[in-house]
């Protein structure tokens, strides 16, 4: 197991010492039994598993090596592709590059979101003329060397043909990685990381995740200290807010993506630990201000917009590491660890007065006090655990009622809390031998969860009435 550092143990000794949690040593048995609805719910990636367009005039994709060379190998075989046209010239093929194709992923298929390029694919996967004069109109923001390649590998991924895509932008991307960082003008960082991302997430789309895992971890790197061969080095000094925000943003991505591929367990772990710990010593104590540019601003939204940036990458969410990470070590069992890690995320998506917050934070806050109750009854099962852990759960079903009832507009994270703090609150119940309320709020929790097509509350509310001593029917099902 990955060894946590002092800084994040300090961080988890503070938390568990303010009085809300106590630690218990006894499983209970009963509650463990039946699945949680409120476990944290992982955000898998969109990762499409789709065929790139191919012509029998363009060769395989065998200018992105299976594994992604290191950036000195990258050095090394970097004249030999200096055509514009890597579909075209076999002599810009690097000898013994090809290798077997990564294994696809059998996930989710999600369209890419995009703000800037509405393009239209029509007859055969053509652009309109407004979107490829906004690919050109924003390619004045890089520098010349890397503006051909760049733009033919926006275009292509476009027009879906992603194989193609992807051997112009990573020879845009192992360019970048040889150019002096001053050449990137303003927010040099995020554009030599964004490159790489946008060749990531193409990969990604076409269903080699392996293949983008290894060149997230170059992105990483480039944002790290020089001279380190440690995967998780400090972030290097000097970087803008943003620019250590990205290096969080990527790593966080990195231990999501380890757990789609099935990767071991602690490889998970590093990336996990690596981002909280970032977070903690780089990114804590900056304020929203701070991540706001002062210069460049304009140029900056160009260049997010130019490569359709995923929101991971932009957001400044630094709650989704102490998530993700208290969600790993609740799924391991280890209820020490996870509990102030989802007492700290709570801490940052609800802070006091007079801070503001949004109303789906506040709702991703609801769900971890639910996590928080469902791990107090996985320690201990006794009237005080239970009083402990009712009270969560009914904090939790307070602020998701709450949001819910005071929003125009519909917040899926709201939802969805409302559902598991219900389901939560009646096996609660349920323990507490109130069988009648118990079987209330698990109706409530089945209704509201098929209104939103909530599967796993569906089956978890079914099972939990039918245990409750008769087969439910089909309940009425309340306006939301």
């Amino acid at each position: 197991m990955v060894q946590i550092s002092p800084t994040v143990r300090m961080a988890s000794t503070a938390l568990t010492r303010t009085g809300h949690v106590h630690s218990f040593r006894a499983t209970t048995a009963r509650f463990t039994a039946r699945k949680s609805l409120l476990s944290s719910p992982r955000l898998s990636p969109s990762i499409r598993h789709a065929d790139a367009r191919r012509f029998s005039d363009k060769p395989p994709l065998n200018s992105i090596p299976g594994q992604f060379e290191s950036s000195k190998a990258d050095k090394a075989g970097r004249n030999q592709t200096t055509n514009a046209n890597p579909s075209s010239h076999p002599s810009d093929r690097e000898p013994g590059t090809t290798s077997p194709p990564p294994p696809k992923l059998e996930v989710e298929d999600k369209p890419r979101s995009t703000t800037l390029f509405t393009a239209l694919l029509v007859a055969g996967g053509a652009l309109t003329v407004y979107g490829i004069y906004e690919i050109w109109r924003n390619m004045t923001i890089w520098p010349k060397e890397l503006r051909s390649d760049l733009r033919q590998g926006l275009l292509e991924d476009l027009r879906g043909n992603r194989e193609i895509s992807a051997q112009y932008l990573y020879r845009a991307w192992k360019e970048a990685k040889d150019m002096p960082i001053d050449k990137f003008g303003y927010h040099p960082y995020l554009k030599l990381s964004g490159i790489a991302i946008a060749l990531a997430g193409v990969l990604e789309a076409d269903g080699k995740a392996e293949n983008a895992y290894h060149i997230y971890q170059e992105a990483l790197q480039v944002l790290q200290v020089e001279g380190s061969d440690s995967p998780t080095a400090r972030i290097r000094s000097g970087l803008s807010p943003q620019e250590r925000m990205r290096a969080v943003a990527i790593a966080y991505k990195l231990g999501e993506l380890a757990h789609a591929l099935g990767k071991p367990k602690e490889e998970e772990e590093k990336w996990l630990v690596y981002s909280v710990e970032s977070v903690l010593k780089d990114v804590m104590g900056s304020s929203e201000a701070d991540f706001e540019p002062k210069e460049g601003a304009a140029q900056l939204k160009e260049m997010m917009e130019t490569l359709r940036t995923p929101r991971w990458a932009v957001k400044h969410d630094i709650a989704a590491p102490f998530e993700a990470l208290g969600a790993f070590y609740s799924r391991e069992g280890k209820i020490s660890y996870a509990m102030p890690l989802y007492l700290q995320a709570i801490s940052i998506l609800m802070p006091p007065p007079p801070q503001s917050t949004t109303a789906e934070d506040q709702c991703r806050a609801a769900q971890l006090m639910g996590n928080i109750s469902e791990l107090i009854l996985r320690t201990k099962n006794d009237p005080e655990s239970l009083v402990q852990a009712e009270a969560w759960a009914n904090k939790g079903l307070e602020i998701a009622s709450r949001v819910r009832k005071g929003s125009f507009t519909t917040h899926p994270v709201c939802e969805v809390a409302y559902a598991c703090m219900l389901f939560n609150l009646g096996m609660i119940r349920e323990m507490s031998g109130d069988q009648t309320k118990a079987r209330e709020l698990f109706t409530q929790s089945l209704d509201q969860s098929r209104i939103i097509g909530l599967h796993e509350g569906i089956e978890n509310a079914e099972k939990a009435i039918h245990e409750l001593g008769r087969e439910t029917s089909t309940p009425t099902i309340s306006s939301a």
